[in-house]
């Protein structure tokens, strides 16, 4: 992705009369533009020719199949490029949870654990499966918003929507709406190290 502006010339510095979808460009305004058309961006991203960065690793069973999603930010201390991942095995409940995996470069990762730094709970509202983080840093402390689900969700790229069935024959056939098609919410967790979590709840 490159940073790149229009060709399109700019509102000159005459009078203009304000009306019903009209702009008034000022000077200042004008002369940023001018600047941003005969500079291009110094900034480029390009994709890097060995991805993916990542992948399933098959010796470990729960993130045999998935290895993505994951939330990015720079370690402040250490200055490595840091990421919190979606993984699941090939499980009939395909249970997801979280791992981590750290880079010097930003390009070659290496995980942090042969286990996963987060996992659903037993019977909470994240007992199906924790996925998709997003995390952020305020003080010294790391407030990270992810994905989940009463129950697991199953392999439902596979099943049929006839044949999801997430529901024990326990619950009562009125319970709520959401729990019923196990639909996805999202949780908070707080954290200073990765290690230890706290579930701030929905």
């Amino acid at each position: 992705m490159t940073h790149s502006t229009s060709n399109n010339s700019v509102v000159s510095n005459t009078q203009v009369q304000p009306g019903p979808g009209a702009a008034i460009v000022t000077k200042k305004t004008r002369e940023w533009l001018d600047r941003s058309r005969r500079h291009k961006s110094r900034f480029q991203l390009h994709r890097f020719a060995g991805n993916p960065i990542l992948s399933p690793n098959p010796a470990n069973a729960w993130e045999a199949a998935v290895a993505t999603n994951p939330a990015a930010w720079i370690d402040p201390q250490t200055n490595d490029v840091c990421l919190m991942y979606r993984a699941a095995g090939h499980d009939a409940q395909h249970r997801v949870v979280l791992a981590m995996a750290r880079s010097k470069d930003g390009i070659h990762f290496e995980r942090c654990s042969d286990k996963p730094v987060f996992e659903p709970s037993v019977d909470g509202f994240d007992a199906g499966c924790v996925e998709d983080p997003r995390v952020v840093r305020f003080g010294d402390c790391y407030y990270i918003t992810y994905a989940t689900r009463q129950m697991s969700p199953g392999q439902y790229w596979v099943l049929p929507p006839s044949k999801r069935d997430w529901m024990p024959e326990s619950l009562p056939s009125d319970v709520p709406w959401c729990i019923r098609k196990n639909h996805t919410v999202t949780g908070l967790l707080i954290t200073r190290d990765f290690k230890t979590f706290i579930r701030a709840g929905r």
